[in-house]
């Protein structure tokens, strides 16, 4: 089973807004179908909002992007922002 740590995080930093429809899912802890619409929009989205906070972590810090080797990997961005989401049990995801 997927859980939804990392959106939901992003979610809580204002880099995703969830459309009502998939938010009334959420809070009603329903199960996002596999494959659904919300579903692919939600990490597609997901992706993109870390990719863009990569690139303004690179900006920010001054750094020049070398080929494709930058600061902060998406990977490890991404593991940074699960590992704060299970912290706090009290997020709602899915």
């Amino acid at each position: 089973m997927v859980d939804y740590i990392v959106p939901t995080v992003l979610q809580q930093l204002g880099m995703l807004k969830y459309s009502s429809k998939l938010a009334k899912l959420i809070v009603a802890n329903n199960e996002i179908d596999s494959g659904s619409d919300e579903e692919v929009k939600l990490w597609t989205c997901s992706i993109y909002a870390v990719e863009r906070m990569k690139e303004l972590i690179s900006k920010k810090s001054g750094k020049q992007v070398l080929s494709n080797l930058v600061l902060v990997l998406s990977v490890e961005l991404d593991l940074w922002l699960w590992s704060f989401g299970i912290q706090f049990p009290s997020l709602q995801h899915h």
